[in-house]
């Protein structure tokens, strides 16, 4: 497909869960629903006081866990939620303080992972590697051990593999949970 109308597009592309022919892109301006039967694009943005800032619709990763929740990782804006059947985006940002002061440099989301029982491990550039409850809209910290300064806190990289392990990438170390 050639993309038109799209001002950027970004990978990576996550498959529509209960639509085969729907795909959803992660744009540097926004999100895009992808219909590839019509090969028409609709475009979300995600709007703070009707104002769509780089902040909050930088989107350089998207994962759908259900048919009402796709999860989406900005530069800066931390981890979004978007709910495509209302349309509503929201913010979970990991440091709520620095997104405050729209702090381009915090809430880095590189990589958005689903577990088994409804979290979702996220990797940001900053601050680790986190395991995120959306019911309690909580974070725990899950890598590297706060207690050793010397490990990188920049994760980039999840991935499930057939063994039942989970991997999880930093700039330093490549970490296994089996």
């Amino acid at each position: 497909y050639k993309v038109t109308g799209v001002q950027t597009c970004a990978l990576p592309i996550s498959a529509d869960l209960k639509d085969k022919d729907i795909l959803w892109l992660a744009g540097t301006d926004g999100l895009y629903r992808f219909d590839t039967r019509t090969s028409e694009f609709q475009h979300y943005e995600n709007k703070k006081n009707n104002v769509a800032e780089w902040l909050n619709n930088s989107f350089h990763f998207v994962c759908q866990q259900s048919a009402k929740d796709i999860w989406l990782g900005t530069w800066g804006g931390g981890l979004v939620h978007f709910n495509p059947l209302t349309g509503v985006f929201t913010n979970h940002p990991h440091n709520p303080t620095a997104y405050q002061k729209k702090n381009l440099a915090a809430n880095v989301i590189a990589n958005i992972l689903p577990t088994s029982s409804g979290s979702l491990y996220v990797s940001t550039l900053d601050q680790g590697l986190f395991e995120y409850f959306p019911d309690e809209r909580r974070y725990e910290k899950r890598l590297p051990d706060s207690t050793k300064k010397e490990f990188s806190q920049h994760f980039t990289g999840i991935t499930n593999t057939s063994d039942g392990s989970t991997w999880f990438c930093a700039n330093d170390m490549l970490y296994q949970k089996h």
